[in-house]
């Protein structure tokens, strides 16, 4: 589909204004949701879930189009600082996965979470 739009370079901007309003509407619900605020793992958890389906997303549909990741990119910020707790429950995502969750699995998957987290 990524090979027809791209022929008129405007088509990209539509697409764009349709695509970000579907990220934060996503992304505001996980925050937003009272379950995930008192869990902060789980809080986590998925929005790295959400993160990785909409970086396939962008890499599979759109062929990682700098305009798209740019858009991801923004959707996620505007998101995530709604709530101020967000930079608090990753930091201590991240805690618990270098404490306990990185034992015993490979290199190449832990180069994988770090980067999710990142």
């Amino acid at each position: 589909m990524f090979d027809v739009f791209k022929r008129d370079s405007g088509t990209f901007g539509l697409i764009i204004q349709q695509m970000n309003p579907y990220i934060l509407k996503r992304g505001e619900a996980i925050v937003n949701d009272e379950s995930n605020m008192k869990d902060p793992y789980a809080f986590t958890e998925k929005l790295l879930a959400f993160k990785a389906e909409i970086d396939y997303l962008v890499s599979y549909s759109f062929s990682n189009q700098i305009g798209f990741q740019k858009a991801r990119d923004t959707s996620f910020t505007e998101f995530m600082n709604q709530q101020q707790f967000t930079p608090t429950y990753i930091a201590q995502y991240s805690d618990k996965e270098f404490r306990v969750g990185l034992k015993g699995i490979t290199n190449d998957e832990v180069n994988k979470r770090l980067t999710a987290i990142i």
